[in-house]
C-alpha cells in the first residue's frame, strides 16, 4: 500500500496532465461556453508543453527522499514549450484536410499530451531511471549538489529550441503561404446573344415539352481533388414555398482537381407543370443521399419557373 501510494505522488503531476486533458476534450465537443474556455486555455498554455518536457526529463525532486520540490523551471518551459507546439500544429494544419478549428486542434494536442504523459510516467516509474544521473533541475545523485547553473543553461537551451522551431514554422508559412479559406463555387449561367456566358437572363417561363439550355459550374477551391455530384430537380411548392411534388430531371458527376473549374451544359425539359415551380441545381461532396433536397445538400442553387 505503502508503494504505491508513493508512485502515485511520483506521477501525481502528469496525473493532474491527464485529467486536465480528458476534461479540455470534453469541453471542446460542447457548444460555446465560459466551461470551455476556463478548461481549454490552462490546457492549451501548459499541459501539452509540460509532458513533453518531463517526457524527456521524467525525474522530479520529491520531499519524499528529503530534497527540494520539482522547481518552477518546469512551468516556464512547459509554457513555452506548449506555446510552439500550438503553433506548430496550426501551420500544419493548414497542409491537412482539416481547417483550424478547435476541434482538430485540440485532438492534434490532446494526443501530444496524452502520448508524452504515458511516455513520462513510464520513465518516471521505471527501476531503470531510479539511478539515472539525468535528472530535470539537477542531478539525482543525493550524494552531489544539484548544478544549478547546468539547470538554468539546460532551461535555456530547451526554451532557445521551442523559441526556434515556431520561429521556423512561422518562416514556412511565409514563403509558402497557405491559401486560404477551403470552399466551392457553384454558379448558374446562360448564354448571352453574343454567345458569351453570362449569370444573366435565366428563364422564367417555359412551355411544357419544350427545352431550355443552361450551363452550370463549380470551383474546386478545396486545396485537393473532389468527387462531385450536380443533381437538378424541379420543384412544386405551396404558398409558403414549402415542396409538395418533386421531379428529378437529371444528374452529373465528374471528379474536379483543386482550383480547377467544372462546366456543364445540359438542357432543362419541365416534367412538371404550374406556377412557382423551383428549378434546383443540387450539389454533393461524396455520396449522394436517397432522397436529395435542398437541405441535406452541399450547395444549392434555384431558379423560379412558370410552366405552362
Amino acid at each position: 500500500m505503502v508503494g504505491w501510494s508513493s508512485s502515485l505522488l511520483r506521477v501525481a503531476d502528469l496525473v493532474a496532465v491527464i485529467l486536465l486533458t480528458m476534461l479540455a476534450i470534453a469541453a471542446t465537443f460542447v457548444s460555446e461556453s465560459l466551461l470551455r474556455t476556463v478548461v481549454t486555455i490552462p490546457f492549451l498554455f501548459f499541459a501539452p508543453g509540460y509532458s513533453v518536457v518531463v517526457a524527456m526529463f521524467p525525474h522530479r525532486r520529491s520531499s519524499l527522499d528529503g530534497e527540494r520540490l520539482f522547481g518552477s523551471e518546469a512551468l516556464l518551459l512547459g509554457i513555452a514549450t506548449s506555446i510552439g507546439l500550438a503553433i506548430i500544429v496550426g501551420v500544419n494544419l493548414e497542409y491537412t484536410v482539416w481547417d483550424i478549428a478547435a476541434v482538430p486542434v485540440m485532438v492534434a494536442l490532446s494526443s501530444i499530451a496524452l502520448l508524452s504523459a504515458t511516455v513520462a510516467m513510464y520513465r518516471r516509474l521505471s527501476p531503470l531511471n531510479e539511478t539515472s544521473p539525468t535528472t530535470f533541475g539537477g542531478s539525482s545523485d543525493r550524494a552531489k549538489t544539484p548544478n544549478i547553473g547546468d539547470s538554468i543553461q539546460l532551461s535555456s537551451v530547451i526554451v532557445a529550441v521551442s523559441v526556434l522551431v515556431a520561429v521556423l514554422s512561422v518562416g514556412v508559412v511565409a514563403l509558402d503561404p497557405p491559401r486560404g479559406e477551403r470552399y466551392t463555387e457553384f454558379g448558374l449561367l446562360t448564354e448571352a446573344e453574343n454567345g458569351t456566358l453570362v449569370a444573366d437572363n435565366y428563364p422564367s417561363e417555359i412551355s411544357a415539352g419544350d427545352q431550355e439550355t443552361l450551363y452550370f459550374t463549380v470551383t474546386n477551391r478545396e486545396m485537393q481533388t473532389k468527387q462531385y455530384t450536380v443533381v437538378i430537380t424541379l420543384v412544386a411548392t405551396n404558398e409558403d414555398g414549402d415542396a409538395i411534388q418533386r421531379a428529378r430531371l437529371d444528374s452529373f458527376r465528374n471528379e474536379v482537381a483543386a482550383e480547377e473549374t467544372w462546366r456543364q451544359e445540359h438542357t432543362v425539359e419541365p416534367l412538371l407543370s404550374g406556377e412557382r415551380l423551383r428549378l434546383t441545381y443540387l450539389l454533393y461532396d461524396g455520396t449522394i443521399p436517397e432522397q436529395p433536397t435542398a437541405q441535406n445538400s452541399y450547395r444549392e442553387l434555384h431558379v423560379w419557373l412558370d410552366v405552362s
